[in-house]
C-alpha cells in the first residue's frame, strides 16, 4: 500500500514538473508577447537567451543550447497535441530526461548545476503559484 502511495507521489511530482516545463515554454516569457503566437525558433531563442542570463556560456555553446532547445520544443509541441493524459506526461518526462542528458554533454559541471538549479527554481515557483505543495 505504501509503495503505491510513493508511486503516486512520484507521478504527481512528475506531472507538476511537466506542467512547469510547459508553462515556461508556452507562457513563461510573457514579457516578450504571447508564446502561442511565436514560432518554435522564436521560443528556442527566448529560452536560450533566458538560460544565458544565468548560465555563463560562450557563443558556440549558445548555438548548441539553441539547437537543443529547438529540437525539444518541436518534440514537445508534437507530444502536447496528443492531449492531456498520463501517456502525454510519460512522453514529456522521457523527453525532459533526454534533453537533460544532452545538455549535460554540452555544459561543464558548474554550468550544468546552474541549469538544474534553474529547473528546480522554476518547479518551486510553480508550486508557490499554485498555492503550496511539497
Amino acid at each position: 500500500m505504501e509503495t503505491n502511495r510513493n508511486r503516486m507521489n512520484t507521478k504527481l511530482k512528475g506531472i507538476i514538473f511537466i506542467i512547469s516545463l510547459l508553462t515556461m515554454v508556452t507562457s513563461g516569457f510573457a514579457q516578450n508577447g504571447k508564446m502561442s503566437d511565436k514560432t518554435s525558433e522564436e521560443k528556442a531563442r527566448l529560452m536560450t537567451d533566458k538560460q544565458k542570463e544565468k548560465i555563463d556560456f560562450y557563443d558556440d555553446l549558445k548555438q548548441q543550447m539553441y539547437d537543443i532547445n529547438l529540437k525539444y520544443i518541436k518534440e514537445m509541441e508534437v507530444i502536447v497535441k496528443g492531449g492531456r493524459s498520463m501517456e502525454t506526461v510519460r512522453k514529456l518526462r522521457d523527453m525532459s530526461d533526454r534533453k537533460d542528458k544532452e545538455v549535460k554533454t554540452v555544459l561543464d559541471k558548474d554550468q550544468y548545476k546552474i541549469y538544474l538549479k534553474q529547473k528546480e527554481d522554476m518547479r518551486s515557483q510553480m508550486r508557490a503559484n499554485r498555492g503550496g505543495g511539497r
